[in-house]
């Protein structure tokens, strides 16, 4: 037998389950691992996305978790997580740059070693009050 114990949340915004949560976040994983294995050259992944030379699963972008083809391309620049940059040709096609906005060739560009320095252009607010311009030098991890 299951017993569930709950309390009322002090949050005026209504009942939360972690298990669900969890339970979702577990089977999207799987998913993804599962999707990973029956493809071919995988060179990154992500939450909901996998970058590799020929997909093996099911492409039905209708069913719930379903897989669709988002793009194809020839050069892939991958800087580290949540930061690539997917070329067909000389065109990009996709970009990620999480935490920044870096152009496909400042992405390239980290790619072959570079180090770029990214001014964050709203400013950052301290505990005292004062505020900021946050400089990071962006390199590949």
């Amino acid at each position: 037998d299951l017993f569930i114990w709950s309390r009322p949340t002090p949050f005026k915004r209504g009942f939360y389950n972690v298990a669900t949560a969890a339970s979702i976040t577990g089977a999207a994983r799987a998913n993804l691992h599962m999707n990973l294995q029956r493809s071919k050259n995988a060179i990154y992944c992500d939450t909901d996305s996998i970058i590799c030379e020929q997909f093996g699963g099911d492409l039905d972008e209708t069913a719930l978790g379903g897989w669709k083809l988002e793009a194809t391309g020839t050069i892939a620049a991958i800087a580290g997580k949540k930061m690539y940059a997917v070329f067909n040709g000389d065109d990009c096609i996709k970009t990620a740059t999480k935490g920044c906005s870096l152009t496909p060739g400042e992405v390239m560009r980290l790619c072959q070693g570079d180090t770029i320095e990214y001014n964050q252009p709203a400013p950052v607010f301290n505990l005292d009050g004062s505020q900021t311009m946050l400089t990071r030098n962006i390199r590949m991890t």
